[in-house]
């Protein structure tokens, strides 16, 4: 309850430099993914892309699904979307067993709570958009003049992000989707229709990356390729149907119906045949064949 009831609860996301104790936080309505994100992008912003990130086994950093087919093969494990953006960036991600592994942040929270509860009392703040510009203009500048200290090593491991790298490309939710028949794909509920300009990619049945981005907006590529695409406003209609029910003109696994003439043959009694007449001649007509054809003919019926 950081405003003291003045609104509701919200959350402080902090980051601190173990190694200088430089502190970095931001008002969150709660603990998600995007928030994760947020601060980790501004956090970089500020001071480049650390090495590692000392975290807590919270879902939004631990996978508590058991791991894909494709994962299996891969050797690479289920990762979380926060998980998987920091393996992109080559940040080393290590899970806490308990909230004392992490005792740096977690004696910076004990100074949070206090001070900064006082610091938001007195100023009458009461909103987070104020609660954050008092943090980054008047609170964490004063924390961290008063509370950093020098490392033991000069040199500042932290990185610069390389320019062929996009923070928002990376820090955002990403997931494969299947391209259906009629050109859509769908996203969370939502049904995004790719347009012409894509038929060249053949792209019915292609698995196509979707990416959310933390201020919403939404891309999908292929293969590193911007798709063009819009939004429909409700699901797309299927193939009408025909009377009975079938889609296409194939009839594949359709048994016929009853009185369908291919069931007549098997069902209707068979009709006797008529006996065809004897091959071979009687024998009182054998003399008059002798006469007429010769013994060829006479060798030939009796043979």
């Amino acid at each position: 309850d950081w405003f003291e009831g003045r609104r509701e609860w919200a959350v402080l996301m902090v980051m601190i430099d173990d190694a200088t104790n430089r502190t970095y936080a931001q008002f969150f309505e709660g603990e998600t993914t995007v928030s994760a994100m947020t601060t980790f992008r501004e956090y970089v912003n500020c001071h480049g892309l650390p090495r590692s990130l000392y975290v807590d086994r919270d879902s939004i950093y631990e996978p508590t699904r058991e791991a894909t087919v494709d994962e299996e093969l891969a050797e690479t494990g289920p990762l979380t979307q926060f998980g998987r953006a920091m393996q992109e960036l080559d940040v080393q991600l290590i899970l806490a067993h308990s909230p004392q592994a992490k005792g740096r942040v977690e004696r910076r929270h004990g100074v949070f709570q206090d001070r900064l509860v006082k610091g938001l009392r007195l100023a009458r703040i009461s909103d987070l958009a104020g609660a954050n510009r008092f943090l980054e203009e008047k609170f964490l500048p004063e924390l961290n003049r008063r509370f950093t200290v020098e490392p033991r090593a000069s040199a500042d491991v932290h990185r610069r992000v390389p320019r062929t790298v996009s923070l928002d490309r990376i820090l955002c939710f990403q997931a494969a989707r299947v391209v259906q028949n009629d050109w859509t794909v769908l996203w969370r509920g939502r049904y995004f229709q790719l347009t012409e300009t894509n038929r060249n990619l053949a792209l019915v049945r292609q698995k196509v990356l979707v990416c959310e981005h933390l201020d919403g907006t939404i891309h999908l590529r292929y293969r590193g390729r911007e798709l063009v695409w819009h939004e429909l406003s409700e699901r797309p209609a299927r193939p009408a149907q025909s009377a009975s029910g079938m889609t296409g003109v194939g009839r594949v696994g359709q048994k016929p119906a009853a009185d369908h003439p291919w069931r007549k043959g098997a069902t209707a009694p068979r009709e006797r045949r008529p006996a065809r007449p004897p091959c071979a001649a009687p024998v009182a007509a054998l003399p008059a064949l002798r006469k007429a054809g010769g013994r060829g003919k006479e060798k030939s019926m009796t043979t």
